[in-house]
């Protein structure tokens, strides 16, 4: 124990490179958790990653920066975030780091862990500029979030393997390789890989292989666009590895993990054959990266176009034959210089206001409005009457008949001059939110498309049981004190209680669920008292337009024993489909492994293509069809 106590006491004398860039790190995290708002953080984060658009502009400043800061959790100790923290920032910089620089002095160590970083992202650079070109991401990843020092402390952990006694090597470098594969995200198993060397050599007349004539991509249809792309480029290249007989298993140990340090190897005594073929590989990745930025639009697909957003305010009352007394807020978004035909009208739910649809945590994810305004739709994000910037009549005052009318006026004034005079109207809703756009679908007859999010006909007895369980807690005593001003007749939920009740925690991150509980918003008694008589009342049977229907598999409200089978696509349809009439042309979808919130899970891009594709079938050209 004491021998332990020494050598912390003695890491900053014989490491202090190292024990500075600790701190910078733990300073930084600290920072950015603690003391940015979540649309603050969000944008410093953007600017520091190292993905397509900052390298291309500012590449100086986005590696850099993206040092500076680890993407990992220090709280959730039962995630596997906080094990990627663990491997990364505990064994590779906290303990292998400081070894080398004791071994090999600082700057040898730093350079390692600096050309493991730089290169390990010039390399993944062009395998993702191919993939978006032949559609195996979307465009968005370009503006992706990409920080940390994984690729450095992996380059770290890798060499670290290499020098440890033989008898341990074995292991060190099984487990450099098990991590990344273990962090993975996969979408089915084996991942799918394809030959992409034709197309290199046709697009791009470059080699990225000298001695292998393969060079595999894994492009996962789902695949997520922030963090999991170098862990497909791991997969790929260890099938590569497989398939080439020339290259050795210890070379695609090193290989396999994206991070060629070339030159410093011969400093650091690694075996000749590897520093010369991992500097060729640094070099063929260097070249390869530099021809594609360099080849600009002709190497890839269009940058997205921009999004042109303003804030508006619609006069708005509370029921035929009254004055306009109040507003509704929402922000209206458009491709910008365009002119959409088709605009979506988005109402968020029960506690919720128009965060909900343009989420600011890592918003190329859980953002609905960065996917459906960049595929050519318009979009008007509202907070319902009596929630966020919207006015807040005497709550006993607000039901679902008033939110129908309400948004009724919405697409009125979205259809005249008012507000752009769009041709066509889709009401998107999530749960309460739908229930909204099916009455007011049903009722005047105005939009031309429903897309109901979080909402069945039959709820879960369990989940019905605890929705006013849930929503007991009168806004003004909510300990953030963002409702102190609300009179009695507002509800929201009490704090910690979201994450059970509308997600599925095992596929949600932490940061979502926090960025959730801190812009929550409120519920008034009138919608929690009529909102179930539309599900009995035969409501829908009386919208005359194309439905999309987007439940969570695992949505506890209406997926719980007793309620929906959720089991699958085809099962939601066949239960949905008796309460809608033919002309509704009723399509359902169902989000794997998604509670009730499918915009704030990680795989919620599944839906937004879903939707956007539905979307595109009716309305393309401006025209609805069945």
């Amino acid at each position: 124990m004491l021998r332990v106590v020494r050598g912390l006491a003695s890491y900053p004398r014989r490491s202090p490179f190292t024990t500075a860039y600790v701190v910078v790190l733990f300073a930084t995290h600290l920072w950015v958790d603690w003391f940015l708002t979540p649309p603050t953080r969000g944008r410093l984060l953007l600017a520091v990653s190292t993905n397509l658009g900052n390298l291309q502009h500012d590449p100086i400043g986005s590696l850099v920066g993206s040092a500076l800061f680890f993407d990992g959790m220090l709280t959730d100790f039962h995630s596997l975030d906080f094990a990627g923290t663990l491997i990364t920032l505990g064994a590779g910089v906290i303990v292998c780091l400081p070894w080398l620089e004791r071994r090999y002095g600082a700057p040898r160590a730093f350079g390692l862990f600096a050309a493991g970083h730089v290169g390990g992202t010039l390399l993944t650079a062009p395998v993702i500029l191919l993939a978006i070109a032949h559609g195996g991401y979307p465009d968005s990843v370009r503006h992706a979030y990409d920080f940390g020092i994984s690729y450095g402390a992996q380059a770290v952990l890798a060499t670290s393997a290499l020098l440890v006694r033989p008898i341990f090597r074995p292991f060190a470098a099984a487990a450099v390789i098990a991590w990344p594969l273990i962090g993975a995200d996969w979408s089915g198993f084996p991942a799918r890989f394809r030959d992409l060397r034709p197309s290199l050599r046709r697009r791009h007349r470059i080699r990225l292989w000298t001695h292998c004539s393969v060079a595999p991509q894994a492009f996962p249809s789902e695949a997520r666009t922030d963090k999991c792309h170098r862990s497909e480029v791991t997969v790929s290249i260890l099938s590569a590895a497989a398939k080439c007989p020339r290259m050795t298993w210890l070379e695609a140990t090193f290989v396999s993990v994206g991070y060629f340090p070339g030159s410093f190897w011969r400093y650091l005594s690694m075996a000749a054959f590897v520093a010369r073929r991992t500097r060729a590989l640094l070099a063929a990745g260097l070249v390869a990266s530099a021809a594609l930025f360099l080849s600009g639009p002709a190497a890839a697909a269009p940058t997205p176009a921009a999004i042109d957003c303003r804030a508006v305010h619609i006069p708005v009352s509370l029921a035929a034959g009254q004055t306009a007394d109040y507003q509704v807020y929402g922000e209206l978004c458009s491709p910008a210089g365009t002119h959409p035909d088709v605009v979506q009208l988005l109402l968020p739910g029960g506690t919720y206001n128009h965060v909900y649809w343009d989420f600011p945590y890592d918003p190329d994810r859980y953002s609905y409005v960065r996917h459906a305004v960049p595929a050519g739709y318009a979009t008007l994000d509202i907070d319902r009457i009596a929630t966020g910037q919207s006015s807040r009549p005497n709550s006993l005052l607000i039901n679902t008949d008033v939110n129908a009318y309400v948004a009724h006026q919405v697409v009125r004034a979205l259809k005249s001059p008012q507000l752009g005079a769009f041709d066509k109207v889709i009401a998107v809703g999530h749960s309460y939110g739908s229930i909204t756009a099916m009455v007011e679908a049903a009722t005047f007859h105005d939009v031309d498309g429903v897309i109901d999010t979080g909402i069945l006909h039959k709820l879960a007895p369990t989940g019905a049981a605890q929705i006013p369980l849930y929503l007991n807690e009168p806004a003004n005593i909510d300990p953030s004190g963002r409702f102190t001003q609300l009179p009695l007749g507002f509800v929201t939920t009490e704090p910690g209680t979201r994450k059970s009740f509308f997600y599925n925690a095992s596929n949600a991150d932490p940061q979502v669920v926090a960025t959730d509980e801190a812009t929550k918003d409120t519920f008034t008694a009138g919608e929690l008292a009529t909102f179930p008589l539309v599900l009995v009342n035969g409501t829908t049977s009386n919208i005359h337009v194309p439905v999309l229907v987007v439940i969570g598999g695992k949505d506890i409200i209406f997926c719980g024993l007793g309620g929906s089978d959720c089991s699958s696509s085809a099962r939601v349809q066949a239960q949905e489909k008796p309460f809608y009439p033919a002309d509704a042309c009723l399509e359902s979808y169902v989000l794997a492994n998604s509670g009730h919130d499918v915009n704030l899970h990680l795989n919620s891009t599944d839906w937004y293509a879903q939707a956007l594709s539905w979307a595109n079938r009716h309305f393309a050209g401006g025209r609805s069809s069945c």
